[in-house]
């Protein structure tokens, strides 16, 4: 059976486009990107380029290729042995997804009935429940769209995930993720791993190792926003060489310390834990 062609819309200021059959989540994602517009460029002086596409993803083979230009779709049709099991894999633990292309990312939303269906085994372990269908959709919207704002600064990967994680937080007005997730900062790990683990997009194996980054990064980041909101926004205007970035983001922390690492688990732990 041929699949129904895609609707778009534009309302929201960002074109989404939907199957007929899903018009009435993609109504809700409009006004979720609407929302979130605001609140990604009110928290971090972050736009989403206006080129950014939404698609309500129902399928993650159609959301790539359809949403792919002619030589992004030859790419992947040439690579795809390489990456299609791992992308499958993931599927059933995704809410969205953002695809990071030059000028115009695009973001894909799950529709709430598959979002009700999606694996929860590392979701419930960071996050708090939600069930209600709509907030999880302005939640992942927001998530998702911080991500397209920032593509262009080649954030390291926990910063990337806080700033989404918090974008979310904020569209809610609420905290999303469980308040004991912050012991994990207690001891925090060391060593290259784990420096690649938080500083790259590297695919690691686990979900102990995506829920250590996803985490870590909510915690500090949310930590950095709460004690120099402006000094975050400003790092934020342009992209920093990664020593630059962290040399500045060290800077924000009012200590003597010479690296930021060394420092910011415990003040962090010690500014929420009785919170």
């Amino acid at each position: 059976m041929a699949r129904s062609e895609w609707k778009v819309s534009s309302s929201s200021g960002l074109k989404v486009h939907f199957r007929p059959e899903d018009e009435q989540d993609a109504r809700i994602i409009e006004q979720a990107c609407a929302d979130s517009l605001a609140v990604i460029e009110k928290e971090w002086g972050l736009k989403v380029p206006s080129l950014c596409g939404v698609y309500v993803m129902t399928d993650w083979r159609s959301f790539i290729f359809d949403s792919a230009n002619s030589i992004q779709r030859l790419r992947y049709n040439l690579g795809y042995p390489l990456w299609a099991r791992r992308i499958q894999a993931m599927w059933e633990y995704v809410g969205g997804w953002a695809l990071p292309y030059r000028r115009a990312p695009v973001v894909g939303i799950k529709p709430a009935r598959l979002m009700i269906t999606s694996d929860r085994t590392i979701g419930r372990q960071i996050f708090r429940e939600q069930t209600d269908p709509v907030k999880k959709i302005r939640s992942i919207t927001a998530h998702e769209l911080t991500h397209a704002a920032a593509a262009h600064l080649s954030l390291p990967a926990w910063l990337n995930e806080g700033l989404a994680m918090r974008s979310a937080d904020a569209v809610l007005g609420e905290e999303t993720v469980l308040p004991q997730t912050l012991e994990q900062l207690k001891n925090p790990r060391r060593g290259l791993r784990t420096w690649a683990l938080m500083n790259t997009n590297l695919q690691f194996r686990g979900g102990e190792d995506l829920i250590y980054r996803y985490v870590r990064g909510y915690w500090i980041t949310r930590y950095l926003q709460a004690t120099n909101p402006q000094g975050l926004r400003l790092i934020l205007t342009r992209k920093l060489p990664q020593r630059m970035l962290y040399r500045q983001l060290r800077a924000l922390l009012e200590t003597r310390t010479i690296h930021f690492w060394a420092q910011i688990d415990r003040l962090t732990y010690e500014a929420f834990k009785k919170t």
